[in-house]
């Protein structure tokens, strides 16, 4: 047997041994040991937004989620104090790609803009929410 199809073997075997994404989106975050051997360990405050007055204060939420027809969705919210004039402004960008076609939404809000909903988590603006989790986070 040749390299090439000795490669072509071992992805082979590899993608049917590999559990789905789906099996692997559902899985609970982790960290590098190594580098967080002595940290607590996140809790529900680790998923929440905390806004701080404290010069220098960012805290930012990646998310990336996908379904099984291979549709992705990214989304990235971040509150920063950087801005002397604004402190505790945010953003708010979500990509997303179905069937092949992207779509891409960026806003920004004033700190006055960004509130915590007890129903529906961080709410930017009037229609702009996001609720990060434990077990799932919602984007609407």
């Amino acid at each position: 047997m040749n390299e090439l199809n000795l490669f072509w073997v071992i992805l082979l075997v590899t993608i049917m041994a590999t559990p789905p994404n789906t099996t692997q989106a559902s899985q609970k975050i982790t960290y590098f040991p190594s580098a967080t051997d002595g940290f607590s360990d996140l809790d529900q405050s680790s998923y929440v937004y905390t806004p701080s007055n404290a010069d220098g204060y960012g805290e930012s939420f990646y998310l990336n989620a996908f379904d099984t027809h291979e549709n992705v969705v990214t989304a990235m919210v971040s509150i920063t104090n950087y801005n002397p004039f604004n402190k505790g402004m945010g953003s708010f960008d979500i990509n997303w790609i179905e069937h092949g076609k992207t779509r891409t939404i960026h806003q920004e809000f004033d700190s006055d803009e960004i509130k915590k909903d007890p129903a529906k988590g961080m709410r930017f603006g009037k229609s702009s929410y996001i609720k990060v989790d434990t077990e799932s986070t919602e984007i609407y």
